[in-house]
Order: structure tokens, then sequence, then C-alpha cells
């Protein structure tokens, strides 16, 4: 058995630990002293200094005082681990930890952990004051990782990484949670933010500067490309949503510090800073960043002080509070419409980008009325290459054309808007992505694609416009475009997956992928994002029952219960669905028995997340009342295992009725003390699109409320009604285009 103490303080837990003011701008000094049991080793945020054997069973460790830091970076551990070393400049030690039979897989770590200071320590231009870093892999953990000064903690899936049983995609989320606490050490451990109203500082600077330190290890990743799709898509959808709420909020008691340690914290906020670092450059940005971290190292700042910082920075170019304010103090973001003004100029038109056709809202509750300073960021058909800047802060302004042809705005995806244009000029894009695609980089493509299938959504766009862009896609072979493609049908296919249309969906979405996947060499090696798109076609092709693909993976998971060959770490994930798939509780039970054995976290996901795709509903049932038994799923674990059951469609049938039947017994559970039910909710309610189910969810909400997901609820139920109404409103508009495509394939 595992015996093993650690601590996370985030984010006002540290008075429970010991008496203390406990707000992040009463910085102290610490002096921690541990007891701890013989044969242990026990960590703090700083090395030992001195260290007594009290007896054969006991020893303390007293650790040298730390610089001024706030109470919640506080941190020890106790565990029977091993450790792998660097040495790294000027005598910085650098340590990764785990359990003994796991150490080797923090190679990998370790050595990006290595570049990773190195490229942060020129990049801000000074040194960690520490003399060590820690970084420890603990099997049981809340957070993902925890940025704790000198002793970052991880959850095992965030830090190891064995190059035999783990995919890219896991070496690749090894490399950005690193790089993201690594980030920490200067933004949000050095300089503070003074009051959690200002959490996104931290997190949104740290989520930004995790993709610097990426690509400076692995520029061959293309890493600025996706997270496009990765992250900024995704956010905007929940962003456009009444109940959302502003990057930099008031937070007035503890109770409400969780609730937004969101996704509008960090990808929102790291999304607003990549816009910015868009319009001043990268050596600005990187200036002010230096500035603003000598001024307030080992102190807190407002988001006024930084602003104020990056104005003096760029000599008064740009007054950046005024044009950051727009963006960090009200929720949302805009749509710039285009539409042509003669033959020289365009009109760009603002106004708040609503995901649900018809809400209302009262401009007044916004400070700056629902407008925003946008730099609209514009390329022509005559000059592609060549991109322009235009300050849109009115409502409406006009901006000359050169040339012929199309417009793109917001090239690159760079900023927080969409974009949309007259029906004529959809058109000359979808005719330029047909004759040449390459004209665009792939995240212009991308958000071209996210654009027209969410302004679809929101009923400012026909939905056949939108699907006609998709139809260049059989000739594209970049990943990051296909991602944001699959992504945003994913809403649609969920939507339709239970109606009569649902048919010739599938037929339109395998006469898309179907060429691709031809060209696909499954058993090939390449770049990451090569990798990744081997991975998603394949799956894609799975989903829709393309013979070839289903073939492939069955055998290949015959072939590994068979002989426990090791499967392609890239596909495992894939096979083992399709095996799940195709197969009955023989199948199920051997995989399950495969969790118990694994030595290897990522690995283990891998097989969790299969399980739930099962086809066969006593066994689903049987899966999601064991998430309930402790011995049988790890409480950290059940986060994610929901979020696999809404991928299926049976399951998200199972799981409604298990939420409406156990809700009670569920927020009374033991596991709720260590995982939020924010998180079921939002699994649970995401595909909700029956008036029914949806009225059912509602009153379970009001009756039982859950106290740590207040905002998340009020989210849930605005994304049920938009779902009811999106039915009501595009079924049948959908029905026709996909009728009218099936009629012209040909045929077989």
């Amino acid at each position: 058995m595992l015996h093993l103490a650690s601590s996370q303080l985030q984010a006002a837990d540290a008075r429970k630990v010991f008496p203390c003011f406990d707000e992040p701008d009463l910085k102290a000094r610490f002096t921690v002293s541990i007891i701890y049991p013989t044969g242990y080793v026990a960590l703090s945020n700083m090395p030992i200094v001195n260290q007594t054997k009290l007896s054969d069973k006991w020893m303390r460790n007293q650790y040298a005082t730390s610089p001024i830091m706030s109470s919640y970076l506080l941190a020890f551990v106790v565990a029977d681990f091993d450790y792998r070393e660097k040495i790294l400049k000027n005598n910085y030690t650098l340590r990764m930890w785990a359990q003994r039979e796991k150490i080797n897989q923090t190679n990998y770590a370790l050595k990006f952990a290595e570049r990773c200071y190195a490229f942060f320590t020129e990049y801000f231009n000074i040194s960690d004051i520490l003399n060590k870093s820690d970084h420890v892999a603990v099997p049981e953990f809340n957070a993902g990782a925890m940025e704790n000064w000198g002793l970052v903690i991880y959850r095992e899936t965030a830090l190891l990484y064995d190059p035999d049983v783990s995919s890219s995609s896991n070496k690749y989320m090894v490399t950005l949670i690193v790089a993201h606490e690594i980030a920490h050490t200067w933004f949000g451990n050095m300089a503070t933010m003074r009051w959690w109203d200002d959490l996104w500082l931290n997190e949104g600077f740290a989520s930004i500067l995790m993709y610097f330190g990426m690509n400076h290890v692995h520029p061959d990743w293309d890493v600025f490309s996706i997270l496009v799709v990765d992250e900024i898509l995704p956010v905007m959808v929940l962003d456009a949503l009444l109940t959302s709420h502003a990057v930099s909020s008031r937070i007035e008691n503890t109770d409400q510090i969780i609730q937004y340690f969101d996704n509008i914290s960090y990808n929102k906020g790291m999304a607003i800073l990549r816009m910015l670092k868009g319009f001043l450059g990268w050596e600005a940005f990187r200036r002010s960043l230096q500035n603003f971290i000598l001024k307030y190292k080992f102190a807190n700042a407002h988001v006024d002080e930084l602003w104020q910082t990056f104005t003096e920075t760029v000599n008064g170019t740009y007054q950046i509070k005024k044009i950051m304010d727009t963006w960090t103090r009200q929720m949302g973001y805009p749509v710039v419409n285009i539409k042509a003004d003669g033959k020289d100029h365009y009109i760009i038109e603002q106004k708040r980008f609503l995901l649900q056709p018809g809400d209302k809202f009262n401009v007044s509750e916004s400070p700056y009325k629902y407008m925003w300073h946008i730099p609209f960021v514009y390329s022509f058909m005559s000059k592609p290459s060549e991109t322009e800047l235009h300050w849109l802060s009115n409502s409406s302004d006009r901006i000359k054309a050169t040339g012929s042809g199309w417009i793109l705005g917001n090239v690159d995806h760079i900023g927080f808007y969409r974009v949309n244009y007259e029906v004529s000029m959809w058109k000359q894009l979808t005719e330029q992505l047909h004759k040449d695609h390459t004209v665009f980089v792939a995240s212009s493509r991308a958000g071209l694609i996210g654009d027209a299938l969410n302004l679809a959504r929101a009923g400012q766009l026909d939905y056949h416009i939108a699907l006609n862009i998709t139809t260049y896609l059989k000739k594209e072979s970049d990943f990051v475009p296909w991602k944001a493609f699959l992504d945003g049908l994913e809403f649609v296919n969920a939507m339709l997956d239970t109606s009569d249309s649902y048919g010739n969906f599938q037929k339109y979405l395998t006469d898309m992928v179907t060429p691709v996947f031809k060209k696909i060499k499954l058993n090939g090696k390449g770049s990451l994002p090569q990798r990744y798109m081997r991975r998603l076609i394949l799956n894609a092709a799975c989903n829709l029952e393309i013979p070839e693909a289903v073939e492939y993976a069955t055998k290949m998971f015959k072939d590994w219960m068979d002989t426990g060959r090791q499967l392609p770490s890239d596909l495992a994930t894939i096979i083992y669905t399709v095996g799940i798939r195709q197969g009955n509780a023989r199948e199920w039970d051997f995989t399950w028995n495969q969790t118990r054995h694994t030595n290897v976290a990522a690995e283990k996901h891998m097989l969790l997340e299969a399980l739930a795709q099962t086809e066969v509903p006593w066994l689903f049932w049987r899966y999601i009342n064991w998430v309930f038994e402790s011995s049988k799923v790890r409480q950290q674990d059940v986060r994610l295992i929901f979020n696999y059951f809404t991928k299926n469609s049976l399951g998200r049938i199972i799981t409604l009725q298990f939420i409406l039947s156990k809700w009670q017994q569920i927020l009374s559970s033991p596991f709720m003390e260590s995982f939020s039910s924010k998180d079921i909710i939002s699994s649970v309610t995401t595909y909700v699109n029956n008036q029914y189910q949806m009225e059912q969810l509602t009153e379970l909400f009001h009756k039982s409320p859950a106290m740590d997901a207040k905002i998340t609820v009020n989210n849930a139920l605005e994304i049920m009604r938009s779902n009811v109404n999106w039915m009501k409103n595009n079924k049948d508009t959908i029905d026709k285009w996909l009728r009218e495509y099936v009629k012209n394939l040909p045929t077989t």
C-alpha cells in the first residue's frame, strides 16, 4: 500500500493548515519544519538546511526560510519516492519525483523542463531566486497541477510519459502542463495578482507563456496553430452565452473563487493576451513583461498596473488599459460584419455575438455597452500574404478595398472575435478554398470553419453556406482545419443522432472523410501534427464505420487480447474503443482488468475512455455505478470518465437517467470532497435537446442546488434551452441540405 501526504492550498486552504492571513497580497516569509516517518522523503518549497533523527521511527527536516510569497503557494510532500536530477546553470537543482517503479517515466519531463527554465530565464531576463525546483507526480491529486514555488505537484498523467506506451497527445499534454507550471515561477509566484478578481492574470499569462516555451523547445509542433483549435475556438462557444462572466470579475468571498478557475480565466485570458501580442509585436510584448516582473517581483499588482507598464514600455503608442479593459471587464466578444460599400470600400460593423438566437441583454449592464476596441486584421485576394490593421472602436467604420476579389478578416484568427460576411463574400471564400486553400494559413482556415459553423448555430448565417464551406476539406491535409471541422460538427452530430436526418448526415461525413483516410499511412511516424492528423482521421473513420478502418482496429484489438502485443501508442485509444463497441462482456472485462495492472497512468486513461464507449446497456450501467465505488475508480478520474460517457450516444441517455435518479446521493457522495459537481453538470447537460429532459433537469437543479456550481448550473440551463431551440430552428434546413448533398453523391 502506498502511503503519501501532499498539500494543495490554492485558493484559500492555507488557513486550514496553519493560522495565517490567507490572501494573495498578504505575502510573508515562511520557515517550515516537518516531522515524518523514517524511510520517507519530506519535501517543501525550500531546500533542507537541517535534518535531525528524532528516534528510530521519526525524522525532522528544517527548511530554509522562503522569499516573501503568498500563503497559497506553501507546499509539502511526504512520500517514499525516487527522483531524477539535473543541475542547471548557477547550480540550480531540478528534480523530478515519482513512485520508484515509475521513475523512468519522468525522463522526458526532466529534459523538457531543463530547456524550459533556460528559455524563461532568458525571456524574462530574471532568474528564479530559489536554487531548486522539485516536480512531484502523485497518484491522487485533485488539480491537474499546482505551481507551488519550488515544489510543483502534478497528477501522474500531467508529468509522466512512457515513450513506448504514451501517445503523442500525452507527450503534448505533459509538455503543456510542465511549461505552464514553470511559467508561473515568474507570473504568479514572483509577481502575483492582488486579489482573486484578477486570477486571470496568473492563469492567462501562464497559459500564453507555456506556448512560448513549448514552441522554443519543439518548433516543429506548430503549437501556435494548434492552440487555436485546442483553446480558443472552444472557449468562444462558452463565452457566447449570456451566463458567461468577465475575465476580471468581482470576487467577494472564498466560495466564489473556485468557480472562476474555469476556461474563461485560463483560455480567454490567454486568447486576449495573444491578441495583444499580435498588435504589439513579439519584442514589445516581451519587454513589457520584463519591465512588469522587474517592477513587481515579490509584490502584488492590480491589472491596471500591468497595463500601465505596457503603455510605458511602448511609449504611449497604444493606451493599453483603454483597449484591454473592453476585453477584460465585460463578458463576451463581438462579431464583425463586413459588407461592400461600392467598389472601393467595405463597411465593418461590430455587435455582441451570442450563440442563442433571440437572447436579450441590457447594454447598460456593461461599462462599455458591449463595444470593444477591435484590432481588425485583414487581407485581400490581390495581396493575400500581406495583412492590414484597422482599429474598430465604434459601432461601424469604413475600410478601403485593395483590388477585387475576396477579403479575409481576422487573419490567423489572431483576434478574439468572429467575422461574418455578405453571402457573395462567403461564396468567394468558398471558391478560393476549393481552388487553392493554402492561400490561407491553417489557423485562418480553421477560423473560417469555426466562425461559419457557429454563426449558423447562432442563426446569423444560413446553414447551407456554412456546410458548403466545409466541402473543400476532402483536399485538406492539415490537422488544424480538420479538428475545427470535426469539433464544430460534434454539436450537430449530437443534436441529430436520434433524428431521421442522421443517416444522411453520416453519409455526408463519410464522403468527406473517406478520401483523406485513404491517404493516411496508419503505420507511419512523422511529425507531431502528422500524428495528430492520423489519429483524428482514423477516429472519424471508425466512428463513421468505414469498413477498412473498423476492420483495422478490430484486428488490432483481437491481436492485443490474444498476444498482449503493444498497440501503436497514438492509435491505442481508437483501437480499444472499437474493440469495446464491437464486443460484449468478454472484451469489456478483459479491458477493465488491464486498467488494474498497467503501470502507466496515460494508458489507464485510454482504457477507461474506451470502456465508456460500450453499446451494451447493462455494461454501461455497471460502469457508471462503479464510478461511485472508491475501490473501483480513483476520485480524480471521475471527472474524466463523466466526460467520456457523453461521447457515447447510449451513454448520454443512461448518464442522464442516472443523474435524475441519484442526484442527491451524488451531492453527498464522499468523492465530492475532491471533485466538483460543476463538471458532472457540464458533462450531462451539454447535448440535452428536448423539452422534457430540459424540464426534468431544471426542476432537479432548482430543487437540489449544487452550491459550488451556481455559474455552471446557469450555463447548463442556458445551453439546454439553446439546444431545444436549435432543433426547432435548424433541423429542417440541415435536413434539406443533406438530402441535396447525398443525392449528388456517386452511386456505388
